[in-house]
C-alpha cells in the first residue's frame, strides 16, 4: 500500500505526496494565513489576494495563468478559510511539472494590478450581497461573530464593502510579506509520480522562496462568554443556531466529539436530531449539527430550520437528545452501528483523491503528518460509549451554550 512521503526543502517549505496509480493528478499550495491573521484595516483581504492573485504575475498576463491549465483540460482553483489560503489544480499526470511551475509562479510573482483589484472587489461585493441574502449561510458567519466577539476570528472571510473598498496593492503587498514565508508553505500531492520525481519538481520551482523568520503569532482566543441574541431578518421560517466552545485541532478528543457530532446531527438521515425533530415531530425543514476545530479553539453547533410556531417544542426536543447523551450510554449495538457509520464516511470521503490531496495538506500544514483512512478509523473504533458520555458532559451544558436566532416574520392575516 502506498504510503504519505515527506520532503522540506532546506528554505522551510514544506511538502507531502501521496502516490497513486492514476491518470489524474491533484496539487495544492497551502499558505498557512487566513482571515483571522488580519488587522482590523485589512479585513477581507486574505479572500481579496485568492481572488487578484490569478490575474498576473511577472511572467503571465490573467489569460495566460488561466489557459495554462485549462488548455490541457485540467482545472484550476483557490478559496480562502479563516487560517489558509489554499491555490489548487486537477490535472492529467503528464501535466504536473506544467501545474507545479503555474502555482510556483502565482505564489512567488503575482503582481496584483491595480485595475484588477478594483475590478474584484466588485465581484467580491456581489458574493457578500449574494451571501446575505441566504439567512441559512449568513447564520453560521453571524454566530461565530457572536461567540468570538472582539476577536479576529470573528470577522467573516469574505470581509466587509467598507474596508474591501480601502484595500490597495500595496496592503496586498504588506501583508503577503508579513504572512508569505517559506516555513508557512506546504505542497500537497496526489498523483502516479515517484517521490524522487516529485521532490526535484518540489526543489525546481519552490526553493527560489525567501523570507526567514517566524510566522506572525496569533492570538488566542479566550474570554468567551455564552450570548443569547435574536436578529430581526424577513424570513418566512425561523432559523436558529446553539452551541458552545469545543475542542482544538489538536486535541486528543477531537475524534471522540466528531464522533458524537456524527451520532447527534451528522449528514446521516438516522441521526438522533433528524429522527426526532424532523421524521417523529415535523418541527423542523433541515436540521444539522456541527464541528468546526481551529488550531487554538472550536465550537460545537446545532443548526434548525424550523416551522412556523414549533421553535419552543424543537429547542425542548433538542436539549431531551442532548441530555441523553450526557446521561444514557450507547448500547453495543448502537455503538457499533455509530463505528460503522463513520468509517463509512471517513472511506467515502477519501474515495475523491481532490478532496483526500486537499484533507491531507491542510492537516500537514498544521501538525507533523496525517493518519492514513485505516489508522484513523481503527482510532473511531477504540471510542467506547464512556468516553462519548464524557465528551458530551464537557460539551452538552446548557449554560455555556449561545443561541442565535432568525425569528420568522408573522403570518399576515389577510
Amino acid at each position: 500500500m502506498d504510503t504519505f512521503q515527506f520532503f522540506d526543502l532546506p528554505n522551510g517549505v514544506r511538502s507531502i505526496m501521496l502516490p497513486f496509480t492514476s491518470e489524474v493528478a491533484h496539487l495544492a499550495v497551502y499558505i498557512n494565513t487566513g482571515s483571522r491573521d488580519e488587522q482590523e484595516h485589512e479585513h477581507g483581504i486574505a479572500h481579496l489576494i485568492e481572488h487578484t492573485a490569478f490575474k498576473g504575475t511577472t511572467h503571465r498576463k490573467a489569460y495566460h495563468i488561466l489557459s495554462r491549465i485549462d488548455d490541457v483540460g485540467g482545472d484550476l482553483n483557490a478559496f480562502t478559510t479563516k487560517e489558509h489560503i489554499c491555490f489548487h489544480a486537477s490535472f492529467l499526470t503528464r501535466y504536473t511539472d506544467r501545474a507545479m511551475e503555474l502555482l510556483a509562479d502565482i505564489l512567488l510573482h503575482s503582481t496584483f494590478p491595480e485595475k484588477e483589484i478594483e475590478k474584484e472587489k466588485l465581484v467580491i461585493r456581489d458574493e457578500i450581497n449574494s451571501f446575505m441574502d441566504s439567512p441559512a449561510e449568513s447564520i453560521f458567519d453571524d454566530f461565530e461573530e457572536m461567540i468570538y466577539d472582539g476577536h479576529p476570528i470573528a470577522r467573516n472571510i469574505l470581509g466587509d464593502p467598507s474596508t474591501i473598498g480601502n484595500l490597495s496593492r500595496d496592503h496586498i503587498l504588506q501583508f503577503a510579506g508579513r504572512n508569505f514565508k517559506p516555513r508557512g508553505i506546504t505542497i500537497a500531492f496526489i498523483g502516479n509520480l515517484t517521490p524522487k520525481r516529485f521532490n526535484g519538481l518540489v526543489s525546481k520551482y519552490f526553493s527560489e522562496m525567501n523570507g526567514s523568520g517566524p510566522l506572525p503569532e496569533r492570538l488566542p482566543f479566550t474570554g468567551y462568554r455564552p450570548r443569547e441574541l435574536c436578529i430581526e431578518k424577513d424570513t418566512y421560517q425561523t432559523h436558529l443556531i446553539t452551541g458552545n466552545l469545543a475542542y482544538p485541532e489538536s486535541h486528543p478528543k477531537k475524534l471522540t466529539l466528531q464522533l458524537l457530532n456524527n451520532i447527534l446531527g451528522g449528514p446521516a438521515s438516522s441521526s438522533r436530531l433528524n429522527m426526532a425533530l424532523r421524521e417523529r415531530n415535523a418541527s423542523t425543514y433541515h436540521v444539522e449539527s456541527n464541528y468546526q476545530a481551529y488550531t487554538d479553539t472550536g465550537y460545537l453547533i446545532v443548526y434548525m430550520g424550523i416551522t412556523n410556531g414549533e421553535t419552543g417544542k424543537a429547542i425542548d426536543t433538542l436539549w431531551k437528545e442532548l441530555d441523553k447523551l450526557r446521561n444514557q450510554p450507547l448500547g453495543s449495538l448502537q455503538l457499533h452501528k455509530a463505528h460503522l457509520q463513520v468509517a463509512g464516511q471517513i472511506a467515502l470521503g477519501h474515495e475523491s483523491k481532490l478532496s483526500e490531496m486537499l484533507w491531507m495538506g491542510r492537516r500537514y500544514l498544521h501538525e507533523e503528518a496525517p493518519e492514513t483512512v485505516a489508522e484513523i478509523i481503527r482510532e473511531v473504533e477504540k471510542t467506547d460509549s464512556s468516553a462519548l458520555m464524557e465528551t458530551a458532559n464537557e460539551i452538552f451544558v446548557r449554560d455555556r451554550f449561545s443561541t442565535l436566532i432568525y425569528p420568522a416574520k408573522p403570518e399576515s392575516d389577510g
